[in-house]
């Protein structure tokens, strides 16, 4: 079965509940390799967070792959470090280091 979504869809409600739900109101966004797939995560995530919270701030980390868990997992502690509560990521096998810093 083929599937197909516009990832800045499902992203950008995803963006709608961190916004609804951060109490920094500085949310990050981690991304595998930057391609148009993974652009179209980031600007629905930040289409979604701006609907709701247009002062909120998104920083956004890319790890340069999609294989690497210890990599997520540097780049989710580099975001919590800059103050972010929420982090949504689009990163493949990198998001275990993001689910589990």
């Amino acid at each position: 079965m083929c599937l197909s979504f516009k990832e800045e869809e499902g992203a950008f409600l995803v963006g709608v509940i961190a916004a609804l739900t951060t109490e920094t109101q500085t949310l990050g966004f981690v991304g595998g390799v930057e391609d148009k797939t993974i652009e179209g995560f980031e600007f629905g995530y930040r289409a979604g967070i701006k609907a709701i919270n247009p002062e909120a701030k998104v920083l956004v980390e890319y790890t340069g792959c999609f294989d690497n868990a210890a990599d997520g997992k540097g780049a989710a502690l580099s975001l919590i470090d800059e103050g972010v509560d929420v982090i949504f990521h689009a990163s493949g096998e990198c998001g275990i280091g993001v689910i589990v810093h």
